[in-house]
């Protein structure tokens, strides 16, 4: 396993900020979209993937709600840290009464998904956020796929909710 891609599994975890070196917290964001797939692996999940994606970016950036149910199991939890160091776990229903208090058209952000990597049935994505004033940040999401295709299984945030 690289040793990103155990960064991403521990700042998920429930000790993740306490176990997550600072240096890489600190890490800047990555060149744009970087793919990578196991040999035999088809770029048709590459693709599928980034679609997934991009209903994500659309339930924020353009404020359509309806995006989440297609893209996230209904299981999947949404994790970050609170600003006081606790782990926050929210499920759909309530980031989505959050993203229902956004602006109307949604947010005004540039979005970047700057990697892909999948693995037979589970595959990991890093998308960088910038906000108009500058302010970035990071999510990360677990995909596994299903019958019903490739499903955002887990998504953690690089910034405190």
């Amino acid at each position: 396993m690289k040793p990103w891609c155990i960064a991403c599994l521990v700042a998920s975890s429930a000790l993740g900020a306490q176990m997550m070196p600072a240096a890489l917290a600190r890490a800047q964001p990555a060149a744009p979209v970087a793919m990578r797939a196991a040999p035999g692996t088809a770029g048709g999940d590459r693709a599928a993937i980034e679609a997934v994606l991009r209903q994500y970016l659309d339930v924020v950036d353009r404020r359509q709600p309806e995006g989440a149910q297609a893209a996230f199991h209904p299981t999947a939890p949404l994790a970050s840290v609170t600003r006081g160091g606790s782990l926050m776990l929210l499920t759909q229903e309530a980031w989505l009464e959050r993203v229902a208090r956004l602006p109307t058209g949604g947010m005004s952000r540039q979005s970047t998904i700057a990697m892909i990597d999948v693995e037979n049935l589970a595959a990991i994505a890093r998308v960088d956020i910038v906000g108009t004033d500058g302010t970035r940040s990071t999510d990360y999401f677990v995909f596994l796929k299903t019958g019903a295709g490739w499903k955002i299984t887990h998504k953690a945030l690089s910034v405190p909710l």
